[in-house]
């Protein structure tokens, strides 16, 4: 059985702390994402919904954006598989946006095979939320962040003895530190977004204190924090803000590098699912023929599955 991990808050060291966090939060992460979990529930999805293919599809569009989802995903698989060490450490600063961009080339491919007409970054992560707050995702998938202040949707909000305590053998830990993961993005999330929203006082200058019901506006034009939120944000911290936290020898790369695999190859084998679901399993597999690699790894590798459940 697993150790528990307990990491406790430096006074000082503030990049110590937030590496030994992402190792918790990602880890914890792909544990609530486990495969057979997904695969059990994706069985009871499809009792009660699958998804339709629109009357727009074009096979060869869809096809565009699996490849390049693969392709990048494959490109997060490689650097895992030949590097180590230092080397795999240094390559966390591109894993990031790697794992943000493969996983939303597919779940477009998705949206393109049913018809849905959100395309930007910011309306495919608000899409997936609200897909998800209305249960056509798998229930692992379906934890969410709401409001302000945040409360977590689909997933339990466990009181941990510490706030970075974490036992990947416990149940309460994992669902206690995703629903700590999505309150606390949200909090984040809802900040910036604070920006874009006009409040003015009678007179017509801006407000300074935003009230509860701004806050309310706030909240409605972000939408639901979900588990795209999640990888859209390290992203962004990926590119600009936060290369000292992966740099750093408190994080353990080798899992981190495992965690983030294991994530997008999760989300993707769903919205893979949801494509031969729609418009038969020829899609997938015509695509497959055209990406190059390593067939034993990855998409290839999940096609079996995905027939098997698309059927």
């Amino acid at each position: 059985m697993p150790d528990p991990i307990i990491a406790k808050l430096p006074e000082r060291d503030e990049v110590r702390f937030a590496a030994r966090m992402t190792n918790v939060q990602f880890s914890a992460l792909a544990k609530r994402l486990d495969h057979a979990t997904v695969v059990a529930d994706l069985k009871q999805l499809a009792l009660r919904r699958r998804p339709v293919k629109s009357k727009l599809f074009e096979p060869t569009e869809v096809r565009r954006w699996l490849l390049n989802g693969w392709n990048t995903e494959l490109l997060l698989r490689t650097n895992r598989r030949l590097l180590e060490g230092e080397a795999l450490r240094h390559s966390l600063h591109w894993a990031f946006p790697q794992a943000y961009y493969s996983a939303f080339a597919v779940a477009l491919a998705y949206f393109k095979t049913v018809g849905y007409s959100e395309t930007s970054h910011a309306s495919v992560i608000r899409k997936f939320g609200s897909e998800s707050a209305a249960n056509k995702y798998p229930a692992a998938l379906c934890a969410l962040a709401d409001g302000r202040p945040a409360v977590a949707i689909g997933v339990r909000a466990v009181k941990l003895p510490h706030s970075t305590y974490y036992d990947p053998a416990s149940p309460d830990a994992v669902e206690g530190q995703v629903a700590q993961f999505l309150c606390a993005t949200r909090r984040i999330d809802l900040d910036e977004k604070k920006g874009d929203i006009k409040v003015q006082n009678k007179g017509g200058t801006r407000r300074k204190a935003f009230r509860p019901e701004d806050w309310a506006k706030v909240s409605a034009a972000l939408g639901y924090t979900s588990v795209f939120s999640l990888l859209y944000r390290k992203r962004i911290k990926a590119n600009y803000r936060d290369i000292d936290t992966f740099l750093h020898e408190e994080l353990d790369a080798e899992a981190l590098s495992l965690d983030l695999v294991n994530i997008v190859s999760t989300l993707n084998f769903v919205h893979e699912v949801f494509i031969a679901q729609a418009a038969g399993i020829d899609v997938i597999r015509t695509a497959l023929e055209r990406l190059p690699g390593d067939r034993n790894r990855g998409p290839h590798v999940r096609v079996a599955v995905v027939d098997s459940l698309a059927s």
